[in-house]
């Protein structure tokens, strides 16, 4: 392996151990109604009871699956518009857990954006905060 290689592998070894301790989901996914994730920290295990390769591939769970019914429209509706004006965004929601637990959750992201400006994708984190 070349030593540009190992330092690559190093980063992310890394990247991966810092996620994995942080108390919620760092995400990448895709701008679509079901919330396509391409890439969910081993947070979601902890967050969701799923873990995180449940919503990972083309058979993968739909994010939004775990999103209560009622507030589905006001998210999207919310990323939408930070979208129009390339903020950020800050939500406060409810999810369905593997169990059949309720929990409020707040999610930060924004959009990630290629030089010309195309959305390419949606970036953030997302915590637990029933217990506020």
């Amino acid at each position: 392996m070349s030593s540009a290689a190992a330092r690559q592998t190093d980063s992310t070894v890394r990247l991966a151990t810092l996620l994995s301790n942080l108390p919620g989901a760092a995400y990448r996914c895709r701008n679509d109604p079901e919330w396509t994730m391409e890439f969910l920290s081993e947070g979601c295990q902890q967050l969701t009871g799923y873990p995180a390769s449940a919503f990972l591939g083309p058979n993968g769970r739909s994010f939004n699956s775990v999103i209560h019914p009622d507030d589905r429209e006001p998210i999207w509706a919310g990323v939408q518009a930070a979208l129009k004006n390339h903020s950020h965004f800050h939500l406060e929601y409810r999810i369905r857990t593997a169990s059949g637990e309720e929990k409020r959750v707040s999610e930060r992201g924004c959009g990630v954006y290629s030089e010309d400006g195309q959305l390419e994708a949606l970036e953030g984190f997302i915590e637990d905060v029933t217990d506020r």
